[in-house]
């Protein structure tokens, strides 16, 4: 046997045949570089005979490009498709005979087509798709999308009013085990081998690696800042479905279920859910977790129901208001014929913004005598009473640990301006913890009163108002004094004449009849 290619020297090996005997020749080629037609023949000489068998073969460039195929974050319950293209990168069109994946009951190969494809010159084709069942599998079967019982118990305990709390808990156990179990064990992750077959080139593998997951509803929530004891903040918590059917949903704070220190524990939270209290509640933000029948029943102000379609967005509001400074902890639980539970722990803090005015037990606004020597010289009703006039400053320091928001300013209930006294700026404002903010006051005295205590009071946007006393002290021997030198208005002596024609009336009137009399 003689294999022989041009320009080649001739290469010999004996073989020897005995009757009935045959032999099978293969044929190691090193392909040129570049694209090339190739020839040349093989040569059989025995001792009776000559035979020539020619060999050709043309070398492209190019080859066939497949998918390394992943499926990240699935699991039971979730349509898990993925259509499979290879690329034909040779010039010429490419003829592949079959598809196939190594035999596993989870995985399941839809072929386009069972005959011979031809793929397209330098372009994608695709050739068929490959699907992925977990719950073909029983080891894999950890969620509830697969059990008609699961199900029917699951329904059984809407609206939180029911006996099977047990069937309920120890069913969540053996699912969340199960689950556990595959991750310890790594079987999670899964892959799987195929291969394209083509008679013109070898075999390109198909590599196919899932990693399976534990499904979540939760796609954000708004954290929960810092809160003003009395005061309220909000979290939207973003809830989607994840899998491939409609899931029916109950949220709810852990101290509406019914054995809640069970499901705490079977939740492993126990630590967490340590000092649980009522400064969390749900917020009914739409009508949609309202208004809504079960069975004949409404659904509780306590209990958010609801249906989500695949991949569809709803969004609860957990709404915060806490009565005393501190950390407030709570666990939001989201009830659902998927995974059966799904915990959502809150940790918020609450403190307080405390205003107080420095070094001052009371707020004085007094005029000194000096300010009101010119009423000794000046004519009576000669002297605008805005002439007497004091401006003084107080500051008010937040000595808490939160920003402190004032509303309002009042003096007496009234709002930042009475009895001749003015906040000049009584505009809403905020003080940061260890920070000062300055009141400026304008007090305009009407000589009626020597001493007047008034009380000034800080009203924030949340916690306890502060309530100070605001005096105002005017020298006693100058009220007279001042009060005649002052302008009147003029509807005082419109007023007063109006008073004294009245009096001289009534007078008249008196001694007239006194002279009937008599």
């Amino acid at each position: 046997m003689i294999p022989h290619k041009k320009e080649d020297s001739i290469q010999h090996q004996l073989v020897e045949l005995h009757p009935n005997d045959y032999i099978e020749i293969s044929v190691s080629i090193t392909t040129p570089s570049v694209a090339h037609n190739v020839s040349g023949f093989f040569v059989i000489e025995t001792n009776y005979d000559f035979v020539q068998l020619p060999l050709t073969f043309r070398t492209l460039e190019g080859g066939l490009l497949t998918p390394h195929i992943e499926y990240e974050e699935v699991f039971p319950g979730m349509t898990n498709i993925f259509t499979l293209k290879i690329t034909n990168t040779f010039n010429e069109t490419f003829p592949i005979e079959d598809i196939s994946l190594v035999p596993n009951s989870m995985f399941n190969l839809i072929k386009k087509t069972d005959k011979s494809i031809l793929l397209k010159p330098l372009s994608s084709s695709e050739v068929g798709k490959i699907e992925f069942h977990p719950e073909k599998d029983s080891q894999y079967s950890y969620l509830m999308t697969d059990d008609v019982k699961k199900q029917k118990e699951f329904f059984k305990g809407n609206r939180l009013n029911f006996d099977q709390v047990d069937y309920e808990l120890k069913l969540f156990k053996h699912l969340k085990g199960k689950w556990n179990n595959l991750q310890k064990s790594g079987k999670h992750k899964l892959t799987i081998n195929g291969a394209v077959k083509s008679s013109f080139s070898d075999n390109s593998p198909i590599s196919t690696t899932v990693d399976l997951t534990w499904p979540s509803f939760v796609q954000s929530r708004k954290p929960i800042p810092v809160t003003h004891v009395k005061d309220t903040s909000i979290s939207n918590v973003q809830l989607v479905n994840p899998s491939s059917y409609s899931v029916h949903i109950e949220v709810f704070l852990i101290s509406s279920y019914p054995h809640s220190r069970a499901l705490i524990d079977i939740l492993g939270m126990r630590q967490e859910a340590v000092n649980v209290d009522a400064a969390y509640s749900l917020q009914d933000t739409s009508t949609d977790f309202l208004d809504k029948f079960f069975n004949g029943n409404e659904v509780s102000r306590n209990i958010k129901s609801l249906v989500l379609k695949p991949g569809e967005e709803r969004t609860v509001t957990v709404q915060f208001s806490p009565q005393f400074v501190g950390l407030h902890k709570n666990i939001l639980v989201i009830r659902n014929n998927l995974t059966l539970f799904e915990p959502l722990l809150y940790s918020a803090h609450a403190a307080k913004g405390e205003l107080v005015f420095e070094k001052k037990q009371f707020l004085p606004l007094n005029i000194h005598e000096n300010l009101l020597l010119d009423c000794h010289h000046a004519e009576e009703g000669s002297i605008n009473k805005s002439f007497f006039n004091v401006n003084r400053s107080f500051t008010l320091k937040n000595i808490g640990d939160i920003v402190a928001k004032v509303e309002d300013i009042h003096i007496n209930g009234i709002s930042c301006s009475a009895y001749g006294i003015t906040v000049l700026n009584c505009d809403p404002f905020e003080v940061a913890p260890s920070q000062s903010h300055t009141l400026n006051f304008n007090f305009i005295p009407n000589f009626h009163y020597s001493y007047v205590e008034y009380t000034l009071t800080i009203v924030p946007s949340a916690g306890d108002k502060l309530e100070v006393p605001l005096i105002t002290k005017v020298p006693a021997h100058l009220l007279k004094v001042c009060a005649d030198k002052i302008e009147r208005p003029i509807w005082e002596v419109s007023f007063r004449f109006l008073l004294l024609t009245g009096a001289l009336c009534f007078i008249v009137v008196v001694f007239c009849s006194e002279l009937h009399l008599l």
